[in-house]
């Protein structure tokens, strides 16, 4: 990226608005902030332990910091150095893209996508039954009949993954292996219902509703589709159709609409090589000889899809949780406080969005807050965390070899920023 490019972007970051009393309980207390003490902390346990990595620190919504070191390709893979605008996949963490898409379209004013003018929390536990393609309507088991948007979000839906001998039994029946569908033919146990219990398909079931939500008439247009083809129910035209609608739904109103503008890939091997763009490939270890490992969605599934396989720098994902944190392009205040409306006990356990959440000792002694919601995503040897902190701190890193997990990734963050405060 050209340098002016990256000027103009850290001129639009310092124009954001400050953020509301949203998030009230993460630390009330005024404190100041060392930010050259803060990237020395986490430069001290990155440098020389990963292959490369890139963080952010952000506050109100304005880069505090940002700094990257080490490898992004390694000389078998036409070396290259690591950049806060290096592209690099962020695996789980991209849940959050898809979670905080279905919350705006939820949130939706009397119109065209909510023509009954359905308050938010009414919506949150309305039945995703009803919003998917019918030809799965008529064919999952009924169990899934119950699930609502909520407990998707909460990951409380009682899906579980699929066991091998599940997946062979489908297989053995004819489905389609990479076909989706088959989640919905397996039973969800009603004691496992309301549980929370972290499984992709929660989210990658937001690939075929968000696109269902937002156009209304597309689910007709698709049932014809399926007919006039005598499409099967597990047939992939289905979920590569949807998957399309969705990546073009997120491109128009999600990363085109904050500021700066962003522009994440699924299909980084193909994609960013015709634009000159160099991308992070991922390692075993820090001194792994070998190619590194990329991936694309879209050869491997037919599309983008809601719940990983994106690549995005962490200066283009600093620029996305600013957009959420501090304005109300992306949820209103009222949505992004119920998406984190406790502290502690079972309130912290019905988050919405947020995977998971850390604590710090410091922290929980000086300021009082004793968890912080963050996201965390691995795949291969991409690594990446996204962490809201005290005081209207958030902080994204992403590393590129298997060395700190991204809970410890977010343990580095935390413990640099306890080191770099006082008051």
């Amino acid at each position: 990226m050209k340098i002016k490019s990256i000027i103009s972007m850290l001129i639009v970051f310092g124009v954001f608005f400050n953020t509301t009393a949203v998030f009230a309980q993460l630390g009330t207390k005024t404190l100041k902030l060392d930010k050259d003490k803060f990237a020395a902390g986490v430069k001290r346990i990155f440098d020389g332990k990963v292959m490369g990595y890139q963080a952010v620190l952000l506050k109100d919504g304005k880069i505090v910091t940002e700094f990257a070191g080490g490898k992004a390709r390694t000389k078998i893979d036409n070396l290259a150095d690591m950049t806060v605008n290096t592209p690099s996949n962020i695996g789980s963490t991209a849940k959050f893209f898809a979670g905080t898409a279905l919350l705006k379209l939820l949130s939706s004013p009397k119109g065209a996508i909510n023509p009954s003018g359905r308050p938010f929390d009414s919506w949150l536990d309305e039945k995703v039954f009803y919003d998917l393609p019918s030809i799965w309507k008529v064919n999952m088991h009924a169990s899934w009949k119950q699930v609502t948007f909520r407990q998707l979000l909460q990951h409380k839906s009682g899906v579980r993954a699929l066991t091998t001998k599940e997946r062979e039994d489908f297989l053995a029946k004819g489905y389609e292996k990479r076909s989706p569908f088959v989640y919905f033919l397996k039973p969800i146990n009603e004691a496992d219902r309301n549980v929370r219990d972290y499984e992709n398909f929660n989210f990658t079931i937001l690939t075929y509703l968000i696109p269902l939500i937002a156009n209304p008439a597309l689910r007709e247009t698709l049932d014809a589709e399926i007919k006039s083809k005598k499409l099967k129910v597990d047939d992939l035209y289905i979920t590569q159709r949807l998957g399309n609608e969705f990546e073009k739904y997120m491109r128009a109103n999600l990363f085109g609409k904050i500021t700066p503008k962003i522009n994440p890939s699924c299909d980084a091997p193909n994609e960013y090589p015709k634009k000159n763009v160099i991308y992070a490939a991922a390692y075993k270890s820090m001194v792994d000889t070998s190619m590194g490992f990329e991936w694309s969605e879209r050869e491997q599934n037919g599309s983008c899809y809601a719940q990983g396989g994106w690549y995005i720098s962490a200066h283009e994902l600093a620029a996305f949780a600013a957009n959420f944190d501090a304005t109300e392009t992306l949820v209103s205040n009222e949505v992004r406080a119920k998406m984190f409306d406790g502290i502690s006990g079972s309130a912290a356990d019905n988050r919405m969005v947020w995977s998971t959440f850390y604590t710090n000792p410091w922290i929980t002694q000086n300021l009082g807050v004793s968890r912080m919601p963050a996201m965390d995503g691995l795949q291969e040897g991409y690594r990446s965390v996204f962490i809201k902190m005290p005081n209207n701190y958030f902080a994204v890193a992403i590393t590129n070899s298997v060395e700190l997990e991204p809970n410890e990734m977010a343990a580095v963050l935390l413990k640099s920023f306890s080191e770099a405060a006082s008051f």
